[in-house]
């Protein structure tokens, strides 16, 4: 005599195919990273109040605020003509970039975030808080009476499921 096929069997199967599909669906996503234009994301977010600012730890040494045309922004600043005394952090110039007025906006806004920045011009280190805006401080022994230009030069924007098209509009 011949078995049919049970109802119950197929019942069984069906989570574990279920579990498969949606297993495989799950690892198809991935987040999008994207490089945008330095000078481009600052100027959008300039338009809609972030703030861009340098500073020092020491009145020593002055540091401003620069755009570097076409895909830069960052720090300039001139050391004294006498030599700076240097311990390790004892005169820090800080970029602080990316950041929202007054703590009204604390992160970049639809779930994006900063996933890597560069600077270059010299040594640096990035400062706490950078996965929803951009800070750095120097680390460099400085030289008397020499010009220093720290510029934002890389910067990569991260979302769970956006386009870069529209990173810049969605992040500020």
């Amino acid at each position: 005599m011949r078995q049919l096929p049970s109802p119950l069997r197929t019942v069984r199967l069906a989570p574990a195919l279920l579990a498969a599909a949606l297993g495989l669906a799950a690892g198809a996503a991935w987040s999008v990273d994207c490089e945008v234009n330095v000078l481009n994301a600052h100027n959008t977010a300039k338009a809609r109040g972030w703030t861009f600012s340098c500073g020092a730890t020491s009145g020593i040494i002055v540091p401003n605020f620069v755009t570097y045309p076409p895909a830069a922004i960052g720090c300039t600043f001139k050391t004294p003509p006498v030599p700076v005394p240097y311990t390790p952090g004892s005169h820090p110039v800080y970029g602080n970039f990316f950041k929202s007025e007054a703590g009204s906006r604390p992160n970049l806004k639809n779930g994006w975030k900063v996933k890597h920045f560069e600077v270059s011009g010299g040594q640096w280190s990035a400062t706490a808080g950078n996965v929803t805006r951009v800070g750095f401080k120097t680390e460099e022994k400085y030289k008397a009476g020499h010009t220093y230009n720290f510029r934002v030069s890389k910067l990569v924007l991260t979302h769970p499921s956006g386009t870069c098209a529209k990173a810049l509009d969605e992040a500020f």
